[in-house]
């Protein structure tokens, strides 16, 4: 528009003026530095600005000139062949000094990792373990792309030996061009540096002398100043480098609750700045300037920073975008963001008459102290993992659904280490508001195991929840909620009433009124006997004192109260593979429902009652197994936390196997019973969250592929929205149908006959539009077995309007 193209031409014509105003004392030279490496707005050596380059002002100002609607990106082909080598020296200078050997070949990427990152990378991440050298100092990762395969490998193969020529090397080099392992690699590099923030002690990896450029040749010197610097000060780090490119990270280990240490930070960053800039360098080329970094533009760019400032005022004259970083007059010091990380300093003893206030922030359930839980807090960088959308990441479901910074894994962390330091009152976590912002987690426990350094958010926010039903109680319908075996057992009273409730419209608006459910979320039907009642009928109960392979079947509320085939199936396919297979009938359920909601004390009464129970059978030699992955997860990680001090916990939790797990095992040590019948169907198969969160990967859909005739595909849906409770409750109903949106579809097209899960919760969601059935795993081998009697194929079943089949 005319006022678009007016508005522009008066931006130009005000920075123009600004920038023809230049005296001698602001002229800072950067010509020698890239382009793209320069610092502040590209502010460099003559150049005009009319309409046409006012990106260039725009692309470098993070956020601080204004807001990006649209953005036009160039392209490049994709390379048909990649490969790395993974070099590795006895020394951090000998890795250094390859790197200008090698840089006249055609790199796309070498990277160069210290002796602390590659130690984490052996102790975290097994699958890389036998890529790094037990006793290497250092290791370069260069990657070469190219068109042809073969002139990939003879490049590397060529650089290779240029770069161990001279240098004592910790072990023989290793070259790849196979894509998994081309993946594997940089996983290595893009993963273990957040890693460091698992370090055990106070002393965390502090990004604050991060995001140096040198040119490339300087670089060992660089790193061996930069040592210098570190060694005089009595402060180690970690060196993680673009090495061909010159970029530098380094991370301190300090203890920022330590104030001599916070003292340390303001003069170890600006002598090693000064030797960076004293080589040719600059700060701040890959990452944004942003609160840590400002002041150093100010400091040593006194001048030139005050034009930086004057084209600022001409896009934002009122500081409203990103103030105190890039372009602000007056930058924080780099030691006025710190986060407080020590607990309050206790208060003097009261006097006579005095009542004490109280100042109990929380009282840790599934920790040993408080300080052991802020620890747990300190764990997060802030590094915005948790914040991902892509493919591959499933953290965190909420979050991509309800984009908003309170719903991120990280935002959990961060309100309770401010609460547990005393930046936020200790009746923070008691409030309505803040309990909101707990429930945003629904413990699906994704960012446990994706986060890059493990922060166990779930933990947290039941700490959390814990704090709040402590102090307010829970209300009665979230009580109800948290324990659906007792409606489960109030409806089989009335077992044909309750199921007629559950398929009638105008009951089911009722009974969310009454109870929250939502009336359109299909539920299943409530069986005629429970099977724990079956179970004991049919002596399942006793134990079997001579079978060599028992498992002790932990039914949980699903297959008990609900679906009853699925125990039934359960029992026969263990005993179709010699399993003898015992069901106690005095079991409890798991009470995860409880964990998620809170009430850890009731949970805890459950968790005893069942630990007594099964971990009797462990010393039997029973092996526990389940069919629920909620279950599972409950028992293997909940219960050793409601329970810290039980060696039994800890028993029953490393016996605890989910169903398929235990039969994948059997399969892999060639055991398995494959004397299936054919089924010709095509199915869909979804990975639950809490199947995820345990070791053994995704074995359902593997022993579905062993059925002849039967096609596995995977949904890659990522979370099925439905978290248990969650996707039942009314005020979560509609979020719940957008976050599996796509795991429905998948089931809903033509080609596909019907869904398979392990989960429960999941099998809802799936069989919501529709009518093809979603059926466990278990009781399609068992049917392919033809192990037990099924009235029907439960491939062909059909799902209700209102209920599941």
């Amino acid at each position: 528009s005319l006022e678009a193209v007016s508005g522009v031409d008066d931006l130009s014509r005000r920075l123009q003026h600004v920038l023809g105003a230049r005296s001698d004392d602001t002229d800072v030279s950067f010509s020698h530095i890239p382009r793209s490496l320069r610092p502040g707005y590209c502010l460099a050596d003559g150049d005009t600005f009319d309409g046409a380059s006012l990106a260039d002002l725009i692309v470098g100002s993070e956020g601080t000139l204004g807001l990006v609607t649209e953005v036009r990106l160039r392209t490049f082909p994709v390379p048909a062949s990649v490969g790395v080598a993974l070099i590795s020296f006895n020394r951090l200078r000998d890795a250094a000094a390859a790197v200008q050997r090698i840089r006249e070949y055609s790199i796309s990427a070498c990277d160069l990792l210290d002796r602390r990152l590659l130690t984490l990378a052996q102790e975290t991440t097994p699958e890389l373990s036998h890529w790094v050298e037990p006793h290497a100092e250092a290791l370069l990762l260069v990657e070469v792309a190219g068109d042809a395969s073969s002139d990939v490998r003879e490049q590397l193969e060529r650089l290779v030996r240029k770069a161990t020529r001279k240098d004592h090397l910790a072990g023989p080099p290793r070259l790849t061009l196979e894509p998994d392992e081309v993946a594997l690699a940089w996983k290595l590099a893009k993963r273990v540096v957040p890693r460091l923030m698992r370090l055990r002690g106070k002393a965390r990896p502090i990004p604050f002398m991060e995001d140096v450029w040198v040119p490339p040749e300087k670089l060992p010197v660089l790193i061996e100043r930069a040592q210098k610097i570190l060694r005089d000060a009595g402060v180690v780090a970690s060196v993680y480098a673009h090495a061909a490119h010159g970029e530098l990270h380094l991370r301190p280990l300090l203890d920022l609750s330590d104030p001599n240490h916070q003292r340390l930070l303001p003069s170890l960053a600006e002598d090693y700045f000064d030797c960076a800039v004293e080589l040719g360098g600059m700060v701040s080329v890959e990452h944004a300037w942003g609160l840590s970094r400002s002041w150093y533009l100010r400091h040593r760019f006194g001048a030139w920073h005050a034009r930086v400032c004057e084209v600022k005022r001409v896009f934002d004259p009122q500081r409203i975008l990103n103030p105190g970083r890039l372009g602000d007059p007056l930058p924080p010091s780099l030691g006025e963001n710190i986060r407080r990380v020590s607990l309050p300093a206790p208060q003097l003893p009261l006097e006579d008459g005095e009542e004490e206030v109280g100042t109990t922030v929380i009282d840790p359930q599934l920790s040993e102290s408080v300080e052991s839980l802020l620890g747990f807090t300190r764990q997060c960088n802030g590094c915005a993992h948790c914040r991902v959308d892509e493919a591959g990441w499933r953290m965190c479901p909420l979050f991509h659904g309800r984009p908003r910074e309170e719903a991120s894994p990280r935002a959990k962390a961060n309100l309770l280490r401010a609460v547990l330091t005393g930046e936020l009152p200790p009746e923070t976590l008691r409030s309505d508001e803040t309990r909101e912002i707990a429930d945003l987690c629904f413990h699906c426990h994704q960012c446990r195991i994706e986060c890059p350094t493990e922060v166990d958010v779930p933990r947290i926010v039941t700490e959390w929840k814990a704090a709040h039903v402590a102090a307010n109680g829970m209300r009665l319908r979230d009580w109800w909620l948290a324990q659906p075996e007792r409606y489960a057992r109030l409806g089989q009273r009335w077992v044909g009433l309750a199921n007629l409730i559950l398929q009638n419209r105008q009951a089911r608006w009722l009974l969310e009124r009454l109870t929250g459910i939502a009336a359109g979320r299909k539920l299943p039907r409530l069986a005629p006997l429970p099977f724990l009642k079956i179970a004991q009928r049919q002596r399942l109960g006793r134990a079997d004192r001579g079978a060599q392979r028992k498992v002790a079947y932990f039914v949980d509320v699903y297959a008990n109260w609900f679906d009853v085939e699925l125990a039934q199936a359960t029992v026969a396919v263990l005993r179709h593979n010699g399993f003898s297979v015992l069901v106690p009938s005095n079991q409890q359920p798991s009470g995860m429902p409880l964990v998620v909601a809170g009430s850890v004390d009731v949970a805890r009464k459950e968790a005893i009652k069942n630990v007594r129970l099964f971990a009797e059978l462990v010393r039997q030699g029973y092996r526990i197994v389940t069919t629920e992955p909620s279950a599972a997860l409950c028992i293997a990680h909940e219960y050793p936390r409601l329970l810290p001090d039980d060696d039994e916990a800890r028993l029953v939790a490393q016996h605890t196997w989910d169903a398929g797990s235990l039969l994948w095992q059997e399969h892999l040590q060639g055991r398995l019973e494959l004397d299936f019948r054919p089924v010709h169907a095509r199915l869909v198969y979804h990975t639950p969250c809490h199947l995820r969160a345990l070791p053994g990967g995704v074995p359902g859909q593997r022993l579905l592929e062993l059925v002849p005739g039967l096609r596995v595909s995977d949904a890659e849906a990522g979370c099925s929205g439905m978290a248990g409770m969650y996707g039942v409750k009314r005020e979560h109903y509609r979020n719940s149908l957008r976050l599996g949106l796509e795991l429905i579809a998948s089931v809903g097209s033509q080609e596909i006959h019907g869904g398979t899960t392990e989960c429960s919760a999941c099998k809802l969601q799936m069989e919501h539009r529709g009518e093809k059935p979603t059926v466990h795993p278990i009781k399609i081998l068992a049917w392919a077995y033809e192990a037990m009697h099924f009235e029907d194929n439960p491939l062909s079943r059909v799902s209700q309007p209102l209920t599941v089949t």
